[in-house]
């Protein structure tokens, strides 16, 4: 997948001098095992970061590929692979060439054997540019864990530690510290994800995720105070001569406790896609898709399935494509979409309920024509729930400005439904800096309305953060990464 490969390509992020970014090819994509479509289902951002690390990762091969050609000028070939990479012979060619001080010779004066090699090229990676070459599967896990912090408003938001190799996190942290609405108080969770994906060569394409949690969560019901408009109300009806016994009455009834409750959840879930694309004509092609998603939130269990098919074509032009996905996608649970309010009409019953959603989203996504380094994509779908409809749209751009990497995105998104009084309408926008190779910086704006009946909430708030790589593997450590988040500014009423 295109995430353990961006893991593989991300170990010579360390190179001294970071190349300018070079046009991603098929050739280039074939190259490093990256397929073309996973490629091209990444966001404008990702693209960036990975069009980044292959122009490192291309100007090591050469190098490699320059040495090798200048030690060995009548065979050098034979220590090539086909696809352009040295062989570890070639590599260790190299290192008695460039740095005898390595010591690439085994002390008892016999050959070098596979695992010899491997851990020859490991070195190297670090002698010409500080990217390691292939670990052996006998390497010590801890030198392969992964590390991500995330600060929020000064207070650590969540903590990830992740293996890689084994595809296996664990989280900790706490939600409802960035403030945005007083209904939700600082809650602490646990969260242990396991995933599993097919490899870049497998006849059909295959993900699976499965994940288990608890949170201890704080909330309140109600975010304006204990009911004092209804106390100054009796109060004033008070004054006007209402009798005490009936307004005794009138507070007992207006009057309700809004103090934090805790209650513990346990929340888990299990994700598996299949997937599979093939060229229908000429620059036409076509993907299906099946998803199956099984949730369970303290008690109540909840089953969704997706068949989607897609149409993706290739436009004249360098890059540019345009697509067409639809699908329909199956919830089923035990219980309906009224439980709160069939439970407090004692009406709840149990069975077999289901509901089906068709949806659809037209893309179009590429290089920008006339602009050699800008990408964008732009997309916009609908979803037909059975008392809903969803409206969903995003734009992308990435380019770069004064050799600085920049990224925009916009989203906006309304769900909408007459019959139950219901309307809520999101709206994101995000700008990126690509600051250094190891620091990224972020500003980010986000609006949020929701009106339900008679209940209606607006929100908004403005972020800024950084983002630092604290790569740890050139001193045969693990990566690691922080983020650090600021709220700038933010409403709730």
């Amino acid at each position: 997948m295109v995430r353990a490969s961006l893991l593989l390509l991300a170990f010579c992020s360390w190179a001294a001098a970071i190349p300018a970014p070079q046009p991603v090819t098929e050739e280039l994509l074939a190259r490093w095992d990256i397929p073309v479509e996973r490629y091209l289902s990444l966001s404008a951002p990702e693209k960036d970061s990975m069009r980044s690390v292959l122009s490192v990762n291309e100007g090591a091969r050469l190098r490699r590929l320059e040495l090798i050609e200048r030690l060995r000028p009548g065979d050098w070939r034979d220590f090539v692979t086909p696809k352009g990479f040295l062989t570890p012979e070639g590599l260790v060619i190299v290192a008695a060439g460039e740095a005898p001080a390595a010591g690439f010779e085994r002390q008892d004066g016999q050959e070098m054997s596979a695992e010899d090699l491997s851990r020859a090229q490991a070195m190297l990676g670090q002698v010409f540019d500080g990217a390691p070459g292939p670990v052996s599967k006998g390497a010590s896990a801890g030198a392969e864990l992964e590390l991500d912090a995330h600060v929020r408003n000064g207070t650590l938001a969540s903590f990830t530690l992740t293996d890689p190799n084994k595809k296996l996190s664990f989280e900790a942290g706490q939600i409802g510290i960035d403030g945005r609405t007083p209904l939700i108080v600082p809650s602490p969770y646990l969260n242990l994800v396991k995933s599993w994906e097919s490899g870049p060569d497998g006849w059909i394409d295959y993900r699976a995720k499965g994940q288990i949690g608890y949170v201890e969560m704080r909330a309140r019901f109600f975010a304006d105070g204990t009911g004092s408009g209804a106390a100054q109300l009796l109060g004033a009806a008070e004054s006007l001569g209402l009798d005490a016994d009936t307004a005794s009455s009138l507070r007992e009834q207006l009057s309700y406790n809004d103090g934090e409750q805790t209650q513990g959840l346990i929340i888990s879930s299990l994700l598996a896609q299949v997937s599979r694309a093939y060229n229908l004509y000429g620059p036409v092609d076509i993907a299906a898709a099946a998803t199956s998603l099984t949730k369970m939130m303290h008690l109540v269990p909840n089953q969704a399935f997706d068949q989607s098919l897609g149409l993706r074509a290739r436009l004249p032009g360098d890059e540019l494509f345009v697509g067409l996905f639809g699908g329909v996608t199956e919830n089923i649970s035990p219980v309906g979409n009224r439980l709160y309010q069939d439970m407090a009409s004692d009406e709840l019953k149990g069975g077999f309920n289901q509901e089906n959603a068709p949806h659809w989203t037209a893309s179009l996504w590429g290089r920008l024509p006339a602009f050699d380094a800008t990408d964008f994509s732009v997309s916009a779908g609908r979803r037909y729930n059975r008392d809903t409809t969803v409206s969903q749209a995003e734009l992308s751009l990435m380019t770069d400005v004064a050799q600085t990497p920049l990224a925009l995105r916009v989203r906006e998104s309304r769900e909408k439904g007459d019959g139950i009084e219901f309307d809520r309408h999101k709206q994101s926008l995000q700008l990126e800096a690509q600051l250094t190779p190891q620091v990224r910086g972020f500003v980010s704006g986000e609006r949020e309305s929701f009106l339900y009946g008679n209940a209606e909430v607006d929100s908004k708030a403005l972020y800024a953060g950084i983002t630092i790589d604290l790569d740890g593997r050139r001193r045969g450590g693990g990566r690691a990464g922080v983020t650090i988040e600021q709220k700038l500014a933010s409403e709730y009423k």
